[in-house]
């Protein structure tokens, strides 16, 4: 179960982050979730606290994930349905995930999400480039519409391998590829490792 649990926190903690990119960082949480305003970790401890409260006593993780997409509805109207999915998706526990119960060994792991919420983004890569790498390329599944696209909308963070958000330092974007291919200039990173680009909900309406 300890194996469970850190997948299912690792999840969490990818949504935390996403939802911070998507709405800012709460300092304070004494006031709570009041509205987006509170910013996204308010948010996230609001989501996490209420889900607990209407999933059943040891829940699978389809059923943990059931009840975070719940509260979202019950928040916010359901305005992080996307988010939610594509952050469990990469985690394995996507839309055609399955278990048969919370202590089953034979879970199915899937990576997909509603059609709904379609994923357009192989979200991470790994650069093995000769250092400093001063850009990053980012290949998308689909051609995207890059009219619409920009970093400060679209793009909720650019994680390095140390966890670092390089989103403020991306000074410039190049599309190649038919439009399916973004390459991210920045200043030069001297880490090798799993560069990770988190997108916003949005993209899935109007840039693909």
């Amino acid at each position: 179960m300890h194996r469970t649990g850190q997948v299912w926190c690792s999840a969490l903690w990818d949504l935390n982050w996403a939802l911070i990119g998507w709405y800012g960082q709460t300092t304070d949480l004494s006031a709570g979730y009041t509205g987006v305003a509170s910013g996204g970790s308010a948010m996230m401890l609001r989501l996490v606290l209420n889900a607990m409260t209407i999933q059943p006593a040891n829940p699978s993780l389809f059923q943990a994930r059931h009840a975070e997409l719940q509260v979202d509805l019950n928040l916010t109207g359901g305005a992080n349905q996307g988010l939610i999915w594509q952050t469990f998706a990469r985690c394995g526990f996507g839309f055609s995930a399955s278990t048969a119960s919370s202590s089953a060994s034979t879970d199915v792991e899937a990576f997909d999400v509603p059609s709904a919420f379609p994923s357009v983004v192989s979200a991470s890569l790994t650069q093995s480039s000769v250092l400093p790498v001063e850009s990053i390329p980012i290949r998308f599944t689909k051609p995207i519409n890059t009219s619409t696209f920009s970093v400060a909308d679209d793009v909720l963070s650019l994680a390095s391998p140390s966890g670092a958000n390089l989103k403020g330092l991306i000074g410039g974007v190049v599309w190649s590829g038919g439009n399916t291919i973004l390459t991210l200039s920045l200043p030069a990173q001297s880490r090798v490792g799993q560069y990770t680009l988190l997108l916003g909900p949005a993209i899935n309406a109007s840039d693909t």
